[in-house]
């Protein structure tokens, strides 16, 4: 079971304002499309305005959940491991520089949304506050779960090793939830 972390929040305090409230019952139910590879049991430790969860999974080891880019990745073996590595790595993590833009922007999220691309990369979409919108968690959890699981669907069909997640055929293209 996918529940939120019970110690304190990783990283350094300032960086609260681009997280998402971790208390939430439904972990497991919005991280349920991308099992397997996500391990069924774990912890949440951080999860971005942008959907990007980070997960403490049973050996310790922190797993990156890149659900817009239709990712999955074990990106540190410990916590510890994963605490300079947040410092290094957070304005790509938690896309500090694209929230403090939409801030700007008075584009404010609504309790229970959450960011997202408008066109996603994958069809040349890019990171940039015109292409982004908002859209409930769950329905947004929801839409990237049924890409991840029609991106793994299609790199078992092909050659595995040349297919990453996110690619899928034009006749499946569907409007996103973020216009």
């Amino acid at each position: 079971m996918i529940n939120p972390a019970a110690s304190e929040p990783l990283g350094d305090p300032s960086l609260q304002q681009y997280l998402m409230n971790l208390q939430r019952p439904d972990w497991g139910n919005l991280l349920a499309p991308f099992s397997p590879p996500v391990p069924g049991n774990g912890s949440v430790m951080l999860a971005s305005l942008f959907g990007d969860v980070f997960l403490e999974v049973g050996g310790g080891e922190i797993w990156w959940v890149n659900a817009q880019m239709n990712e999955v990745t074990m990106v540190a073996p410990s916590r510890e491991a994963f605490e300079p590595l947040l410092k290094a790595e957070h304005p790509v993590y938690l896309k500090t520089a694209l929230v403090d833009a939409l801030v700007r922007q008075d584009m404010l999220l609504k309790p229970g949304m959450i960011y997202g691309l408008k066109q996603p990369i994958a069809e040349g979409g890019r990171w940039h506050p015109d292409n982004i919108g908002a859209a409930p968690i769950a329905d947004a959890f929801a839409y990237w779960g049924d890409q991840f699981r029609r991106a793994q669907a299609l790199a078992n069909a092909t050659a595995p090793a040349l297919i990453r997640g996110g690619v899928r055929p034009e006749k499946q293209k569907k409007k996103g939830w973020f216009n």
